[in-house]
């Protein structure tokens, strides 16, 4: 029998009654998958996130009274909401810096309006598989904490079986030593201490004995049945009835033993987990990064058509006197850096979602370097090709040579040194 889907809990909030209705009908070719709740505020929203518990919530920013942003606060401060993924969904707060506030809140994500059907189910899964492997993580490390605390129990609440003996035969045991090994006292009392012990083991005991060392150290002791068992022992010399005597005290480990091994099964279960974890994080960077790529290609191939526009609309300046001349240009000149401004805050939004610690690492690892030359290694960093470079900012290849040149010096790079291993290196 297949084994039967998780259905997850989704809240979904927005004011905009509009927009909730098309994503109720999104939601309707997921019934399978998805159990939808709706909320038209905010208030309702963390009503609902309390008594209903959703898997994730998907809400819109900017809404009145209690905003996302306001939501996701109220939501961290209740122990039972508090690791609820959040979405916040905007068409309004789209800046660098609206960005970074949704993520230092405790936003999982940012979706920026207007989306489409399937950015939303895949934005929504990626996040529902990564909160599962958060949950996953906490559960091992809750289980891991919980089991080393049950060892420190045992190992705290076991008591030692005690022997004296006189270099090498028993003088006398207490009853927990009894109980370890199955001996009857009048079984073991004036008999070697060897008895007791692995013959695996004798030469340390035999060392440790001629030089008095009192130091705690693990060995195997002996049954009655002659099986064996793991012992920690301390010992040290004493005067008993007159009699120069060794004292020992015999913990049995076993428990102990059994327990460390099963920590080391589950902190090994542990890293498996995280690799795994690791490794969906660095193929969502990945696919994150060849959007990017995409995207800025794209942005090339616009950006070579409004060239060609531009190279279109110079000769008919000739037909026109002097002023107008001037007015055309002005214009065009304009629009040149409209163009420039409007692609490059939208690729440098997009840039920064994909590489969050770029330009801080890069401003710690070179710290004169000025705004242009900053975009110019965030190009570089996506091994654009000067060529690309030059239509992006409407420069001459040559510029771009000379701007690489420059850069390489700042840098301290070597003539035949790539710049993407060196953006990409944690030094």
């Amino acid at each position: 029998m297949d084994e039967q889907i998780k259905k997850y809990k989704v809240l979904v909030v927005d004011n905009d009654s509009d927009i909730l209705n098309n994503i109720v009908k999104m939601f309707e070719g997921y019934s399978g998958q998805y159990r939808a709740l709706f909320a038209l505020n905010g208030e309702d929203a963390l009503e609902i996130a309390i008594n209903h518990l959703p898997d994730i919530i998907i809400t819109d920013w900017d809404m009145p009274e209690l905003s996302g942003i306001g939501l996701i606060r109220e939501l961290k401060k209740n122990d039972a909401t508090k690791d609820i993924p959040v979405i916040l969904i905007t068409g309004i707060m789209t800046s660098i810096d609206n960005l970074k506030l949704a993520f230092e809140t405790g936003a999982i994500d940012y979706i920026r309006k207007p989306f489409d059907e399937i950015e939303l189910f895949a934005r929504l899964k990626s996040s529902l598989t990564l909160s599962e492997a958060n949950k996953e993580i906490k559960l091992h490390k809750s289980e891991l904490e919980e089991s080393e605390q049950r060892f420190r129990m045992l190992a705290n609440a076991t008591f030692e079986g005690i022997v004296i003996h006189d270099k090498i035969n028993i003088i006398d045991v207490n009853q927990r030593l009894l109980k370890m090994t199955g001996f009857e006292r009048d079984d073991i009392v004036g008999s070697s201490i060897f008895e007791i012990i692995s013959p695996d083991f004798f030469n340390m005991v035999i060392s440790n004995i001629e030089t008095d060392d009192e130091k705690c150290y693990r060995i195997k002791c002996k049954r009655k049945d002659n099986s064996e068992f793991d012992v920690e022992i301390w010992s040290k010399p004493i005067n008993y009835k007159g009699i120069n005597s060794r004292v020992v005290a015999i913990r049995d480990i076993t428990v102990q033993m059994e327990q460390q091994a099963q920590l080391n099964i589950q902190r090994e279960e542990n890293l498996v987990l995280e690799r795994k974890v690791a490794l969906h994080l660095k193929n969502e960077l990945e696919m994150k990064k060849r959007e990017l790529i995409a995207n800025a290609m794209l942005l090339v191939q616009a950006t070579e058509k409004n060239n060609k526009m531009i190279m279109g609309l110079e000769p008919l300046f000739e037909d026109v006197d002097n002023d107008k001349q001037k007015q055309l240009k002005l214009v065009v000149s304009k629009y040149k850096n409209n163009f420039i401004d409007g692609a490059w805050k939208e690729f440098n939004l997009r840039f920064v979602e994909t590489n969050k610690d770029f330009y801080s690492k890069l401003k710690q690892r070179s710290p004169g370097l000025t705004s242009t030359e900053r975009r110019l290694c965030a190009l570089l960093n996506l091994d654009l090709t000067s060529k690309e470079i030059a239509v992006l900012t409407f420069q001459s290849t040559d510029s771009i040579y000379v701007a690489r040149s420059r850069l390489r010096k700042k840098l301290s790079l070597d003539k035949d040194q790539d710049f993407v291993p060196f953006f990409e290196s944690k030094s």
